[in-house]
């Protein structure tokens, strides 16, 4: 029986068979090209193979040891780990920078600089007045008006301040809002002039004075149309003062109603006392622009620069009150800063010697329209401010009690007046009408105007002391309610109040 003899074939490397594979071919009779190719993949399976074994362990045959390979050396060994704390950082929780906004809300205040932008005109006007006066050795006043936050104080304070280095004069500046009455002025003028009372009379004083020999002084005196008095004879007393024989007085007055003089004033003209006027326009959207571009000049990244023309166009369509436009655009930085605050990224501790400034920063959150927008939204509320419906959307009541509160603050000339005050002209105003309410029913309508953004009230205490002022424009909500007979009849009835 002839005798069978089996082959059995053991797995052998690819790399090996390649390489068998390539030396057999070389024998046989092939074109260069074939040739050089099946050499070149031959290299490159070979580098392969030797990546998916490891380096490291050292019972890992040769290729030349074909016999030690098994079935199970075919598959790659998995790479060697990395002890965990091998290359780990210690991380910490950081705050991102924002001293930018800081910057941004220092500048933003109304106080926060002396330079003035724009207002040529006006203050070349008032330099004019107040140089030609000062060579002379002349007495005037020049009264100044305009709506809030137009810039009249601050040109005056500007050319003043200037002004020191070319000529010698004395000056002091009242605020006429600060004054507990009307002749407490003297005794502020008195006290700023370092003037010594010659006399009990200090406007007596101060017309000796002013009559003496000396240096020229200054008297400007802002908000004046708070010095109520009887027959405005604190105001003539003032104005009257340049008239005065070898009077050495230069008088400023400052207000917001462009006809005060006339109005409040009416004698001035015959006495030959009226004043050089000169008028404040409200500020156009341009020039909210350029004083809000002149504030950020130095943090301008934080606000975008179509947020800023959305606050000026806003604002100069409202009231062209830049001190608004400021108070805007420094809450929206407040806003966007409270909320950058709260977030917190991820670190190196500055023990590991990693530069955390750099290479890259983290980008600044900045102020957007929508910020700008609800600021405004905030701060304007549903007033009457932009708002044509205020008389289908309030009550009759609400109605009388807005109307009682601005023809208390149009009459007595005041900025708040006391809710016991406002509650007994309320109550006057609602018999007379016959219009029913009681004391609950006024205290739930002040609060009702408060909560729709129409009026502030300061607590107190005690309640009859808390102070109500408007926190929109008077001449708009008066504008507004002008239309029904009964609330224009509240508005011009004065003797009631």
């Amino acid at each position: 029986m002839p005798s069978t003899q089996s082959v059995l074939q053991l797995p052998v490397r690819k790399s090996a068979r390649c390489a068998a594979k390539a030396k057999q071919s070389s024998k046989s009779p092939t074109n260069s090209k074939r040739a050089l190719f099946d050499e070149n993949n031959t290299r490159r399976i070979h580098r392969v193979s030797k990546r998916l074994f490891s380096a490291d362990d050292a019972s890992a045959p040769s290729d030349g040891d074909e016999s030690h390979h098994s079935p199970t050396s075919q598959s790659p060994k998995k790479a060697r780990e990395i002890p965990r704390h091998e290359n780990m950082v210690s991380l910490c929780l950081s705050t991102p920078d924002t001293s930018l906004y800081q910057k941004a809300k220092q500048n933003l205040t109304s106080q926060s600089s002396v330079r003035v932008v724009g207002r040529q005109r006006e203050m070349e006007t008032m330099k004019d007045f107040l140089h030609s006066h000062l060579r002379a050795g002349s007495s005037g006043s020049l009264y100044v008006s305009g709506a809030p936050g137009t810039g009249k104080t601050a040109c005056l304070s500007q050319i003043l301040e200037s002004s020191k280095n070319l000529f010698k004069f004395q000056y002091v500046f009242v605020n006429c809002m600060t004054l507990q009455s009307s002749s407490a002025i003297y005794q502020k003028i008195i006290s700023g002039l370092d003037l010594s009372p010659a006399c009990s009379n200090h406007l007596e004083t101060i017309r000796r004075r002013l009559a003496a020999k000396g240096h020229p002084m200054i008297i400007v005196m802002d908000e004046i149309d708070q010095l109520d008095s009887k027959n405005q004879t604190v105001l003539y007393s003032l104005f009257e003062l340049p008239q005065l024989k070898n009077s050495r007085a230069i008088i400023f007055g400052i207000a917001n109603a462009l006809d005060l003089t006339d109005r409040v004033l009416p004698h001035l003209q015959a006495y030959g006392c009226r004043p050089t006027l000169l008028h404040f326009a409200p500020y156009s959207r341009d020039e909210i622009v350029a004083i809000l571009m002149d504030r950020l000049s130095e943090c301008h990244a934080v606000i975008q620069p179509q947020a800023i023309q959305f606050c000026a166009r806003k604002i100069a369509a409202c009231t062209g009150d830049v001190r608004k436009a400021l108070d805007i655009c420094r809450r929206a930085v407040e806003v966007v800063e409270r909320s950058t605050k709260t977030q917190q990224v991820l670190v190196p501790r500055p023990e590991h010697g990693y530069n955390l400034g750099s290479p890259k920063k983290a980008s600044l959150k900045v102020v957007n329209m929508a910020h700008i927008s609800s600021v405004l939204a905030d701060v304007f509320g549903s007033s009457a401010m932009g708002s044509k419906d205020l008389n289908a959307t309030l009550p009759l009541q609400q109605k009388l009690l807005l109307c009682t509160l601005v023809a208390l603050l149009k009459v007595k000339k005041l900025r708040d007046v006391l809710l016991g005050k406002l509650q007994e002209a309320y109550m006057r105003i609602c018999q007379r009408h016959q219009c029913s309410t009681d004391q609950s029913d006024f205290q739930s309508l002040s609060t009702l105007l408060e909560s729709r953004g129409l009026i502030t009230v300061k607590r107190h205490k005690e309640l009859r002391l808390s102070k109500v002022s408007l926190r929109v424009d008077e001449k708009e909500v008066e504008y507004v309610l002008q239309d029904k007979a009964l609330l224009a009849a509240c508005l011009n009835d004065s003797a009631i109040l």
